[in-house]
């Protein structure tokens, strides 16, 4: 066992995975850093598996992983005396050894951080620059945490094969290619995809999601042209309000003439984000005319209510208090009357809680 032990720490230690204490960020990236991520096109890859038994082929995964950057425009190879932008590192394991992110700070709240109570298999993909890890990670799991149990299962004797194989399955699908580019702010390729004819549409959310994120002139007009097609505008309004006060205006002209409820919900979500993280953005005064304009659905007039009492802005109280003395005396039982009562309750309470009055 020592053996072995040794073996997969010195594995580790060719590729530069060695083990920290925690997962958070310890740095933010510099400028320099943001700009060559931003234009990196060259990527080398480093790949590991490891069993019970010890190490593991690591060639398909490698192809796999390869192939799927390559669908993005990166080009790949595996020869670390090659000129590359960045490292990309891929760590597969039979029973994951590495404990999870750090309880707050840098990936703690991702989706994509690592688990710490998952020891069953698990790929971790990290990259670095310059010989600098980043610290930034995706963790990617199987359906199962019991290696040994489901391969006796699926009626196969070695559970580490079978743990890594159905790692490298998973890679063939999952979205880790958009999220390191998302991560790398390469919004450009993620729109080229976005608007590639027969892209699948659950891919094309997944990527309105991640330019979200991504800040920048260029994330918001493959956004806005995302506002044409129905299936995907309440997803693009939303990631659309996380462009920050320059969305203003876009989703203002969502709010006062799109036809769609829905879609007015979501320039409602998207502006009420906006406000709370620019306190001069105009929403206010908007808002307030769309409550009072007859024809607003319920639905919008919810979520309006519900952004007023995030904001906090105390003149919301006197007109709030008027639409919350009607909505209790209105006779309708609608489900969604009942869900702005229950909103006016609410967002009264958080302005003033002395304004506040049930039903």
């Amino acid at each position: 066992m020592q053996r072995m032990t040794t073996g997969i720490c010195l594995a580790l230690l060719c590729l530069g995975l060695a083990i920290p204490d925690s997962y958070s960020r310890d740095r933010t990236l510099t400028t320099e850093e943001i700009t060559q991520l931003k234009q990196a096109k060259d990527v080398l890859l480093q790949t590991i598996a490891l069993t019970e038994k010890g190490t593991a082929k690591t060639q398909p995964i490698q192809h796999v992983v390869s192939q799927r950057l390559q669908e993005l425009g990166f080009t790949t190879h595996q020869d670390t005396k090659a000129p590359h932008d960045v490292i990309v590192k891929i760590k597969c394991e039979e029973r994951k050894t590495q404990l999870g992110p750090s309880r707050y700070g840098g990936d703690a709240d991702s989706i994509h951080a690592p688990s710490r109570n998952w020891k069953g298999p698990a790929c971790q993909i990290t990259y670095g620059l310059d010989g600098h890890d980043t610290a930034w990670r995706k963790e990617i799991r199987t359906t199962f945490n019991n290696a040994r149990r489901a391969a006796r299962a699926a009626r196969i004797k070695d559970s580490g094969d079978y743990a890594i194989t159905e790692l490298t399955k998973i890679l063939e699908y999952d979205d880790f290619p958009y999220v390191l580019a998302a991560e790398w702010g390469q919004a450009e390729r993620l729109s080229q995809v976005l608007e590639k004819p027969g892209t699948a549409q659950k891919l094309k959310l997944t990527i309105i999601s991640l330019l979200g994120q991504i800040p920048g002139d260029e994330t918001l007009p493959p956004l806005e042209r995302a506002l044409q097609d129905p299936s995907l505008a309440p997803a693009a309004a939303m990631a659309i309000g996380r462009q920050g006060e320059q969305a203003t205006n876009v989703l203002l002209s969502i709010l006062q003439t799109a036809k769609d409820a829905k879609l007015k919900v979501s320039a409602v979500n998207g502006l009420g984000e906006i406000a709370t993280h620019h306190s001069h953005a105009p929403v206010f005064t908007p808002f307030l005319a769309a409550l009072a304009e007859p024809t607003t659905e319920l639905p919008v007039q919810t979520a309006i209510v519900l952004a007023l009492g995030k904001l906090a802005d105390q003149r919301a109280v006197e007109p709030l208090t008027e639409l919350n003395r009607k909505a209790w005396t209105d006779p309708s039982r609608d489900p969604d009357m009942q869900k702005l009562r229950d909103a006016l309750s609410w967002s009264l309470w958080q302005l003033n809680p002395d304004a506040h009055s049930g039903e």
